[in-house]
Parts: structure tokens; sequence; C-alpha cells
């Protein structure tokens, strides 16, 4: 599997700057699946902790589909605390 660190702070500000928010399912498709629905089976998050409004969120991806994707969440504002972990994605 191909680990991937993804720093997603200057996506999200210029999100947020559009009045866009992120969400884990949309990165999951432009990354992993080519924005094609049909190729994300299924996705499971553990919140480890509560993501607050305003938090810049740090995705770290293990895995290259098709199969499973593991990743988690850091929120950088926040010491890098983790907010989701143990998270799988189905890629077909």
């Amino acid at each position: 599997m191909t680990h991937l660190n993804v720093d997603l702070d200057a996506y999200l500000a210029q999100r947020r700057a559009r009045g866009f928010q992120l969400k884990t399912g949309e990165y999951l498709l432009r990354q992993f699946c080519g924005f094609d629905a049909n190729r994300l089976g299924s996705m499971a998050v553990r919140f480890t902790t509560p993501v607050l409004p305003g938090d810049l969120l740090r995705f770290e991806f293990w895995g290259s589909g098709p199969g499973e994707v593991r990743f988690r969440a850091l929120a950088t504002n926040r010491d890098n605390a983790v907010v989701l972990d143990r998270c799988t994605a189905e890629i077909r």
C-alpha cells in the first residue's frame, strides 16, 4: 500500500473563501475514484474527538485503490489532534 500524506489546509482555505466545506467523501471521490461515485463502495469513519467549526483538517490516506483505503484526519489548528481515526473506504 502507498502512504499519502495530504495537507489540505490551502485547499480548505480556498474552498471556505468560495463558501464551500470539504467533505471526506468528496475528497475520496476526487483522489481515488476519478469523481466516479460508482467506484466508492462504502465508507466508515470513527470520530475520536469533535470536529469544531473552523478546524483545519489534514487527511492522511493509506492505499491507492482499487481495494481498501484507510485514512484519518487531524485538526492542525489544535496541535494535530486526531479527530477521525481507523476510517476505511472501499474503492472499486
